[in-house]
């Protein structure tokens, strides 16, 4: 019972793990809303996406040192689903670049 308590417990922190990525951007995209909806000229818009962008990245820290400071004894498995996050990430990124037209949006 203490092993399968202790695994499920390993697997819940790789998916928060997993998900803090997602979680981070989707935090960021709420909180830039409507300041990104606002904007008018391409300099602010851009000055507002990588607000947005900073923003993500401070959220994703906060998250994940959290996280890892919650649980120090479960932290590699945090670290592994953000690994294994990533990598997923870069292969679906991948797959789609390769079956997507390279001159779909060309003048």
């Amino acid at each position: 019972m203490t092993t399968l308590i202790s695994n499920m417990t390993d697997a819940v922190f790789f998916v928060t793990g997993f998900v803090t990525t997602q979680s981070a951007d989707m935090l960021a995209n709420q909180i830039a809303h409507a300041k990104r909806r606002d904007s008018q000229t391409p300099k602010e818009m851009l000055g507002t996406f990588f607000k947005s962008q900073s923003l993500k990245l401070s959220l994703f820290t906060i998250l994940t040192l959290s996280i890892m400071n919650f649980s120090p004894d479960h932290a590699h498995w945090t670290l592994a689903g953000i690994i294994f996050s990533s990598f997923t990430n870069k292969f679906l990124f991948n797959r789609k670049e390769k079956y997507e037209s390279k001159h779909a949006y060309g003048n």
